[in-house]
């Protein structure tokens, strides 16, 4: 099985509500290039390895992005908030290395945070490929 796991990207693919009305212009069509920028590395990934389920915490961005992309893809989508809002609820290095381990993750995408990348430092930890989602240069690397 297959697993990828997404994480991050509040502002990824939208546009905040905070952006100043003399950006909105140039923030929507930002937006729909990272939407179609998202679309098709999921499109690459699921070609090479069969995404046989997404994982993502419900936040807004790139984790609801994907999921949408993943349902109407036919793939099997899991939130793991279990309902509460607000993204993870694990905040520890090992709670971390325990959920993935647990969830069996294969991939991870972090896309540009808030917070702190604490899933992906656990995962590299454990050997999962981790690739850093570069919306500014429209590219993932891996680190």
């Amino acid at each position: 099985m297959f697993a990828v796991l997404v994480c991050g990207g509040r502002y990824f693919g939208r546009v905040p509500s905070s952006c100043p009305p003399r950006d909105i212009n140039a923030r929507i069509v930002r937006a729909s290039e990272e939407q179609q920028q998202l679309q098709a590395g999921l499109r690459a990934i699921h070609a090479k390895s069969k995404i046989d389920v997404l994982l993502h915490f419900n936040r807004r961005g790139a984790e609801r992005l994907s999921a949408h992309w993943a349902n109407i893809s036919g793939i099997a989508v899991k939130d793991l908030t279990s309902g509460k809002r607000g993204g993870p609820v694990v905040r520890s290095l090992e709670a971390c290395r325990v959920l993935l381990a647990a969830e069996q993750v294969n991939l991870l995408l972090q896309y540009p945070n808030d917070e702190e990348e604490e899933f992906a430092a656990a995962a590299e930890s454990l050997g999962i490929e981790v690739r850093y989602i570069d919306p500014a240069g429209v590219t993932s690397t891996a680190r």
